[in-house]
């Protein structure tokens, strides 16, 4: 497999490229550390992968990127970055990437990643996942009134429906009406999620 590794941090190139040949035995691993270096390799050598930083010297490398699917110099394209942007995520789908993973990983992840580009699939890091739900479940959390925020807030401490009726001056039977149209809208199956939903957003 012969591969470019678009990075400047020698660290990181240096332990990608060890992933590279013990887990693939890939022997021909270029790595260059700008993205001038990067587009001249691309235009004499044809490779298999490239495994490219988003965020080089103070550069994008979108246009790099494109280029080489455009151009099909490379194979399959991984992005692998420090960066959560969810701009960013959504331009570089938008160019057709096989990959984005984001370098917070172990380096199992990072050969599962190569290997599931490798089959033909794309690779897209649970991060992404997980950011998407968290922001979905936020846009339906709009949807609750006021009062439904303010008692949501009060399940996520923990409190009981006669401690929540007591706090909020309200009887326990309006409380349960409103724990009812809390846990229809946020698709809440039982009290432990909407305790973790509260743990980690703010309502």
């Amino acid at each position: 497999m012969k591969c470019l590794i678009v990075e400047d941090h020698p660290l990181v190139a240096e332990g990608v490229k060890m992933i590279l040949q013990t887990a693939f035995e890939a022997h021909n691993v270029v790595s260059v550390n700008s993205l001038r270096e990067a587009e001249l390799e691309s235009q004499l050598n044809h490779y298999d992968l490239a495994i490219v930083d988003l965020c080089l010297k103070g550069k994008r490398s979108f246009s790099f990127i494109g280029k080489v699917i455009d151009e099909r110099s490379v194979d399959k394209v991984l992005v692998f970055t420090s960066s959560i942007r969810q701009d960013y995520f959504e331009r570089v789908m938008a160019l057709n990437v096989d990959g984005y993973l984001v370098k917070e990983c172990i380096p199992e992840d990072l050969v599962y990643a190569i290997k599931t580009i490798k089959s033909g699939r794309q690779y897209i890091d649970p991060i992404f996942y997980n950011i998407q739900k968290t922001k979905q479940m936020t846009q339906t959390s709009d949807r609750l009134t006021e009062r439904e925020k303010e008692i949501l807030r009060l399940v996520g401490e923990g409190l009981s429906n006669k401690a929540i009726s007591e706090k909020t001056f309200i009887s326990v039977n309006t409380v349960k009406k409103h724990i009812t149209n809390i846990f229809m809208k946020m698709e809440f199956s039982n009290r432990n999620q909407a305790i973790l939903y509260c743990q980690s957003n703010y309502v």
